[in-house]
């Protein structure tokens, strides 16, 4: 049955050669006379007449009209010759729709038979003696652009990159080599997929902070005077691959309409046939913000179909989501395996900035990082330790140091599978005489809530059933007093739970 389906479905979107070759004229007379022969000897009903015109090649763009029947003379709609799975039929013959899980009928009526029957157009059927059935309706054949939605583009391959490309991004980003610019780009005529991060702050569905829509501005405005249409993905908060409606990027496309004084649609959504007309319909010159891909679970994934279906919408893409560069995600990652791939004027500013950070910092230099997980920088934390002079910790990155350093976090989000990944750090920052500054007291509450109960507890003492959500006020000092003499701070992830405003004092 599924190769029946297949073959059925190349004959009606027209792309089997073999689908559209018409039967050899010769053996359908035979055929239609030997049937009319036999026919003869049914009182009630007369010999089918031998055709005298040759099958018609049917166009696979058009709908096969089926001739009329003629007084006297019903016809009914014909069953495929030697084969269900026959790949030719005359202009004359309408095709049968593929096996919908209908009721079959009579034998004589069948639509469907076995290989080896074969009738002509013009059989009647009933049996002898009794008047012929009422000719039933022929069905058309189904014209391909019809039911078949043209994709975006052909189904994208990977493109082949080094395995384990994905654990050397970052020292290609830092080095600021090998890795092309817009600059390089010639963008007239193309569609440019655009990762922005529009992670805005939103109050009332109003932007707050604008300034990581003002940060875009440029590679915006660079690519449409190139003469690109951009189609712009951005994430916004943390929705958990569910459609959350205070969390849509509406307020971010209006911002963004103001600075630049020009329209920015958006999408009801960042898949789907909506969404992808009116990619098709863009224009150079135009801009268009997909919905929040953080509403598809397959963004946070990583997923490959995912990223596939995003890349369709492009010809190259660009990211300039500088905030996002580290993060594995699907609109980040997962495109960049798919499409020839650039970075934008505010990722190639701040890379260059954070390469003259690195290369030439001025002394002391201090490293703060926080965060909730140490997984996705220990090769950051390996390569500041071997810099910096100072390294202060905090978030749940902190915890899981704090573990390594034989302390318990409670309820605290830290990693178990990395502590040996800490303790191997921090014998490093030993060995090579910097200091790492660990919270000596937090901030724990009992969920991790608007309006939970909370309280200041040392870092010795963390209550087993609360979580820590914010360094306390005596390690803020040690932070403020430690830093007083440094003059280079790289500052990488928040050092409490930001989300909620009474955790976000640190």
């Amino acid at each position: 049955m599924a190769e029946k389906k297949n073959i059925l479905s190349r004959l009606f979107s027209g792309t089997d050669p073999k689908a559209t070759k018409p039967a050899p004229a010769a053996k359908a007379g035979a055929t239609s006379a030997k049937v009319a022969k036999k026919a003869t000897a049914t009182p009630a009903v007369k010999p089918a007449a031998k055709p005298t015109a040759k099958p018609v090649q049917a166009k696979p763009s058009s709908v096969v009209k089926p001739e009329a029947p003629r007084p006297g003379k019903p016809s009914i709609p014909p069953r495929p010759t030697g084969s269900h799975l026959a790949p030719s039929r005359p202009a004359n013959r309408p095709q049968a729709k593929p096996d919908t899980g209908a009721p079959t009928p009579p034998a004589r009526q069948s639509v469907l038979s076995t290989p080896s029957s074969s009738r002509p157009a013009n059989r009647p059927q009933g049996k002898p003696g009794q008047p012929p059935a009422p000719p039933k309706k022929p069905v058309a054949a189904r014209p391909a652009a019809v039911p078949v939605r043209t994709p975006l583009r052909p189904p994208l391959k990977p493109i082949a990159r080094p395995a384990g490309i994905e654990r050397r991004i970052a020292p290609v980003i830092i080095s600021a080599t090998g890795k092309r610019t817009i600059r390089e780009l010639d963008a007239r005529g193309k569609r440019v997929f655009l990762r922005v991060d529009f992670n805005v702050p939103l109050s009332d569905g109003r932007v707050v902070d604008d300034s990581r829509i003002r940060a875009a501005v440029p590679t915006i405005e660079a690519l449409l005077k190139a003469g690109a249409s951009v189609v712009m993905a951005s994430h916004l908060g943390r929705p958990d691959g569910r459609v959350v409606d205070g969390l849509r990027l509406r307020p971010a496309a209006e911002r963004l309409s103001q600075v630049l004084k020009i329209n920015v649609p958006t999408t009801g959504d960042a898949l789907g046939v909506g969404t992808e007309d009116a990619v098709r319909r863009m224009r150079p010159g135009e801009l268009l913000l997909l919905e929040n891909v953080r509403f598809h679970a397959g963004e946070e994934k990583n997923d490959p179909a995912f990223a596939a279906r995003l890349a369709a919408y492009g010809d190259v893409f660009v990211n300039d989501a500088f905030g996002t560069a580290h993060r594995a995600h699907a609109s980040v990652v997962g495109v960049a395996g798919f499409l020839p791939s650039y970075v934008g004027l505010l990722m190639e500013r701040e890379v260059e900035a954070l390469s003259d950070l690195l290369d030439k910092p001025a002394r002391p230099f201090a490293a703060i990082v926080g965060g909730g997980k140490v997984s996705g920088k220990v090769a950051v934390l390996e390569a500041l330790v071997r810099k910096v002079d100072l390294l202060i910790l905090g978030g749940g990155v902190a915890n899981t140091f704090l573990v390594a350093s034989g302390r318990t976090v409670g309820k605290s989000l830290y990693e178990s599978k990395m502590v040996d990944d800490a303790r191997r750090i921090l014998r490093l920052a030993q060995e090579r005489g910097v200091t790492v500054l660990l919270p000596t007291d937090g901030v724990v509450a009992k969920e991790v809530t608007r309006g939970t109960e909370f309280k200041v507890v040392s870092t010795d003492k963390l209550p087993a059933s609360w979580h820590m959500v914010d360094l306390g006020p005596n390690s803020n000092a040690a932070i403020r007093d430690a830093l007083i003499p440094v003059k280079t701070i790289l500052w990488n992830g928040p050092l409490g739970v930001f989300e909620i405003p009474t955790f976000a004092v640190a």
